[in-house]
């Protein structure tokens, strides 16, 4: 797999759990996805602190897919 840059997958992420005119629900599985990958990406380019804000956007998609009803 190709490493992909960090600060994009964070982006698509923000994106996933936005709602708009077109999507009424956020998207957390995936979103959860690209922030871990974005996150590990971070932690190995050694810039701590967007590793853990990345990590905390995870952490969050997280609790929502557990909280999600279905």
């Amino acid at each position: 797999m190709a490493a992909a840059d960090p600060e994009k997958l964070i982006a698509k992420a923000d994106k996933l759990t936005k709602l708009t005119l077109t999507r009424w629900s956020a998207d957390w599985k995936n979103a959860t996805q690209y922030y871990e990958q974005a996150a590990t990406a971070f932690r190995f380019a050694k810039k701590h602190e967007k590793a853990k804000v990345a990590f905390e956007k995870a952490s969050k998609g997280q609790e929502m897919l557990a909280s999600y009803p279905f």
